[in-house]
């Protein structure tokens, strides 16, 4: 409830549905607003603008975060000192703001809280402008609803939000950092870069695994002549037989797949540079996560010759 110039309205929640005319994930939230006039006031008519909307979503009775400002539909309305209308407002999200509420929402009810700010004047009076405030507006959204009818149709089941860990180590600067420059690089579309940055990390994982001791000698063969070359040694550095064989085929692979001439004949997509990009992702973790624990063996040993 609140106040204006000559009259006393109520504004209360009645609806939220997607917005399905959004590229991105939108919310569209229906409110009823009702005026009557003020009782020993002439009744006035009221110009409002400048609506402003902010959302939250409620992790408790005491804790909320913002989740966006929700647009009013109209830049203007007028309300009449004796009349009710339904003002929309719409709430743009992406889906890393999604998959924040979905955190928060855990696997019950969605309660959001919406604190709306406006100006207004009586009609014809503009020099009488004044900044009104009201109380905020619960908004409470059934499990039901949520997940059956509003999350399928914001697209988020089709569009999953993959956490991946930050690639943090020394020695494997020069790899993550291609690898971060590939990103970018397909974030612009440049395809033939995200292949050279990949094939760039591949070539840098390799060396760093050979630099640290974990290298052999492999014979290969060019056009009958027979060659032996420093290879990195999998089944050594990973301590497993069979872990072993499987990266050196998936490097070797990979290799392939994202050298020049790779694919003769057919259009690089998108997709081709995304699937370069993870499975290289993946190997960086993998050698990271694997020179982190070699680092702590070492450690380990040295503390016990010291205790020694």
């Amino acid at each position: 409830m609140g106040n204006l110039p000559g009259q006393q309205f109520d504004f209360k929640f009645v609806d939220i549905v997607p917005a399905k005319d959004f590229i991105l994930p939108t919310l569209r939230l229906t409110f009823y607003r009702s005026s009557r006039p003020r009782e020993h006031e002439n009744p006035q008519d009221v110009m409002i603008t400048n609506l402003n909307m902010q959302v939250l979503v409620k992790q408790n009775d005491y804790d909320t975060k913002v989740i966006g400002q929700a647009k009013s539909r109209g830049l203007q309305q007028t309300w009449k000192s004796n009349s009710e209308s339904r003002p929309e407002f719409d709430l743009t999200l992406d889906h890393y703001t999604l998959y924040e509420i979905e955190k928060i929402r855990g696997n019950g009810d969605l309660n959001l809280l919406a604190k709306l700010t406006f100006q207004g004047y009586p009609v014809g009076q503009p020099s009488k402008m004044e900044s009104y405030p009201i109380d905020p507006c619960d908004i409470p959204i059934a499990k039901s609803k949520w997940v059956e009818k509003i999350l399928p149709d914001l697209n988020y089941k089709n569009v999953a939000l993959v956490e991946m860990p930050r690639l943090e180590y020394p020695r494997l600067n020069k790899a993550i950092d291609m690898l971060n420059t590939a990103w970018r690089s397909y974030s612009i579309g440049d395809i033939d870069d995200v292949l050279v940055k990949t094939r760039g990390v591949l070539t840098e994982l390799g060396n760093q695994v050979k630099g640290a001791g974990f290298e052999n000698e492999e014979a290969w063969d060019k056009q009958g002549k027979q060659y032996m070359e420093k290879r990195p040694d999998w089944k050594r550095f990973l301590d497993s037989d069979s872990k072993g064989d499987i990266i050196k085929n998936i490097t070797k692979k990979m290799f392939g797949f994202v050298s020049p001439g790779a694919h003769p004949g057919s259009i690089l997509e998108m997709n081709h540079a995304y699937f370069a990009l993870l499975q290289t992702f993946s190997l960086t973790h993998l050698v990271i996560s694997r020179f982190k624990m070699l680092d702590e063996q070492q450690k380990s040993r040295k503390r016990r010759k010291t205790a020694r």
